[in-house]
């Protein structure tokens, strides 16, 4: 291999690194949204939307095709909505783990230098 060769691999490798780092720091993030607390106010806002459906339903029984059509609309906004959020900070924390990946490499270099 040649020494061009040699730094093409350490940067894919460090970049390797810095992504494999980002998903773990999201990882991390979702983590700590799973907890109990976060559980019992999804529920409680469930059966809320499922009391008030009903009422709605008691009333204006036509309605039920229009509710379920914006209760899959609105799921699938959020669905894509979490899933940028996700995208967007995997970037970030890639950008910010491949700078401090570069950072340690040439600090790396200069000590082997003197």
């Amino acid at each position: 291999m040649t020494m061009r060769n040699n730094k093409e691999v350490a940067n894919h490798d460090e970049e390797r690194l810095a992504q494999m780092r980002a998903w773990r720091r999201v990882k991390a993030w979702s983590y700590q949204l799973n907890s109990p607390w976060w559980w019992l106010a999804g529920v409680w806002a469930l059966g809320l939307v499922v009391v008030l459906i009903l009422i709605w339903f008691v009333w204006f029984p036509w309605s039920l095709i229009v509710a379920t059509i914006a209760l899959i609309v609105a799921y699938i906004g959020i669905d894509q909505g979490h899933k940028a959020w996700e995208r967007k900070k995997v970037a970030e924390v890639y950008e910010e783990e491949l700078l401090e990946l570069k950072y340690e490499s040439r600090k790396q270099d200069q000590s082997k230098s003197f």
